[in-house]
């Protein structure tokens, strides 16, 4: 049978390492390879939740910014860092809004 905690299956010798591969118990590295290590049936979990080799946009991407490659890791990192950049992406879509209202205005009268 299967060495890997809670796992029930039972199986030939022959079977082990095909099991092993693909046992829901066995104890793995993350696939995103953030170093942690976890059950396989909680790896999409994990993944979609708190990895931090998760690939994420930036919060500020509604705006403009388009750093490529960010991980959930670095999000904190790369707001720090680039205050200036998010804060002229807002400048300009505030500046472009207010170009649009203006517009509109001028059409009704």
């Amino acid at each position: 049978g299967c060495g890997n905690a809670g796992c029930t299956a039972i199986f030939s010798a022959r079977f082990e390492g095909a099991h092993d591969a693909v046992c829901e118990h066995k104890v793995v590295h993350c696939d995103l390879n953030c170093g942690t290590l976890l059950v396989r049936r909680k790896m999409q979990e994990h993944i979609e939740g708190p990895c931090p080799m998760k690939p994420v946009h930036c919060p500020y991407r509604a705006i403009g910014c388009q750093a490529p490659g960010l991980v959930q890791g670095q999000v904190d990192a790369h707001v720090t860092d680039n205050t200036d950049t998010h804060l002229r992406l807002a400048v300009n879509c505030i500046l472009h809004q207010q170009r649009e209202i203006a517009d509109l205005r001028a059409g009704w009268q």
